[in-house]
């Protein structure tokens, strides 16, 4: 099971949790709808009305930024993933 680790910040779409196991071993894009399948509020907070993943968040895969690997990255069964807002305003 791959370990997501939710922001404070969105923690509340998706019943409090800060931790959540989900199964790996797929591509980012699926890991995150097997996430809103089972958070189903999560899915305007991580993807766009074009289905991409929202530019406010950010995403590290075991420490990496996921803008820095490939669009087609391979999440591991045991990969620990977090979820962060951004900070925006002005």
């Amino acid at each position: 099971m791959s370990k997501i680790h939710l922001h404070a910040s969105i923690q509340r779409f998706a019943n409090d949790y800060e931790i959540v196991d989900i199964p790996g071993n797929c591509a980012l894009n699926e890991l995150l709808n097997r996430l809103i399948e089972e958070f189903p509020r999560l899915k305007p907070i991580i993807f766009t009305n074009d289905q991409q993943i929202s530019p406010y968040l950010v995403i590290f895969i075991n420490g990496q930024d996921r803008r820095n690997l490939s669009d087609d990255v391979i999440v591991a069964a045991n990969a620990e993933v977090e979820i962060i807002t951004s900070l925006v305003g002005g």
